[in-house]
C-alpha cells in the first residue's frame, strides 16, 4: 500500500519548527512501522501536504480567538492526516473487506472495526466546519461542570472545534475558553455530549498520545482515563512517554 508522504518528508526536514517536524516526521515513521508489521493491516495512511500555508495566517485572522503557535505552524505543514489499521488476530477482521485505500468519512462510517484510526481534519473544516450535533447541543438551556467551574451549555458547546474524528460519536476537539484564552484539547469516547467529561490537555501533549499510541483506541483510552477524575490541565510531554507508558504494538492494553 503507498503512503502518500514522499514530498512531504523532503519538506518538513526543512521547516523552522523543530517540534513540528519532529512530529511530522514521527507520523511517517508510525506508517512505515504499521505497514512493516506482520500482525498489522494498515487500511490507509495519508499525510496531505499543506499546499497554501499563508492561506492559514488569513484564516486565523478571521477566528474570534488567537491559536497557538503550535496549531499554526501544524497547519501550515499539513493540511490533513488520516491513518487506519486493524490487527489481523482482531476477531472481526476480514482480509477482502479491509482491501480499500479509499478516503475515509468517519462521520458516514464504512461498517468496519478499526483497532487504531487517527483522522485530523483540514483547517477549514475544523474552525469554519458545521456541526449540527454541538449547535443542538449549544441551545439546551442547562449548564455543566466542566473544569471545576459551572458555565452553560451555550458557553461551553460553541466554542468546540472537533479535528480528529474517529467515528461519528468519538472525537477530540479544541476548545476555547473565552474567560480565559485557554486554548485546550478534549476527547470523548462515547458522545458529543460528553465533551465535558473528557480530561483536559492541550495539542502538543494529544500530538505526542498519538504517536505513542500508535492511534490505537484502547490506547487513547487507557491513556485518558488514568486521569478522569482530574480537572486540570494534563500536559505529557515527550519525557513522559518512557517504555513503560508507550503502547506496543505486539500487545494490547486492557479495553473498555
Amino acid at each position: 500500500m503507498a503512503m502518500e508522504n514522499s514530498n512531504l518528508k523532503e519538506k518538513t526536514t526543512k521547516c523552522h519548527n523543530m517540534d513540528i517536524e519532529n512530529y511530522i516526521l514521527e507520523m511517517m515513521e508510525l506508517g512505515e512501522k504499521l505497514q512493516n508489521h506482520p500482525n498489522i493491516h494498515l487500511v490507509n495512511f495519508n499525510i496531505v501536504e499543506q499546499n497554501a500555508p499563508e492561506s492559514i495566517d488569513e484564516l486565523s485572522q478571521k477566528l474570534p480567538f488567537s491559536l497557538p503557535p503550535i496549531v499554526i505552524e501544524f497547519y501550515k505543514t499539513v493540511h490533513s492526516i488520516q491513518i487506519r489499521w486493524i490487527r489481523k488476530d482482531n476477531p472481526d477482521y476480514e482480509p477482502d473487506m479491509y482491501d480499500t485505500e479509499g478516503w475515509f468519512n468517519p462521520i458516514e462510517g464504512d461498517g468496519l472495526i478499526y483497532d487504531g484510526i487517527i483522522n485530523m481534519l483540514p483547517f477549514e473544516d475544523v474552525f469554519f466546519g458545521e456541526w449540527n450535533v454541538l449547535k443542538n447541543l449549544a441551545e439546551v438551556e442547562e449548564s455543566i461542570n466542566f473544569n471545576n467551574k459551572q458555565i452553560t451549555y451555550k458557553e461551553f458547546y460553541s466554542h468546540i472545534y472537533p479535528f480528529d474524528i474517529w467515528n461519528d460519536i468519538q472525537s477530540s476537539a479544541f476548545y476555547v475558553d473565552k474567560n480565559t484564552a485557554d486554548f485546550l484539547v478534549l476527547t470523548t469516547f462515547f458522545h458529543s455530549e460528553d465533551y465535558h467529561q473528557s480530561i483536559i490537555t492541550d495539542f502538543e501533549s494529544y500530538l505526542e498520545m498519538i504517536l505513542h499510541t500508535n492511534g490505537m483506541h484502547d490506547g487513547k483510552y487507557k491513556y485518558y482515563k488514568n486521569y478522569n477524575s482530574e480537572y486540570k490541565v494534563i500536559k505529557t510531554p515527550r519525557s513522559f512517554w518512557t517504555k513503560n507508558n508507550v503502547i506496543d504494538l505486539d500487545s494490547l492494553p486492557e479495553t473498555f
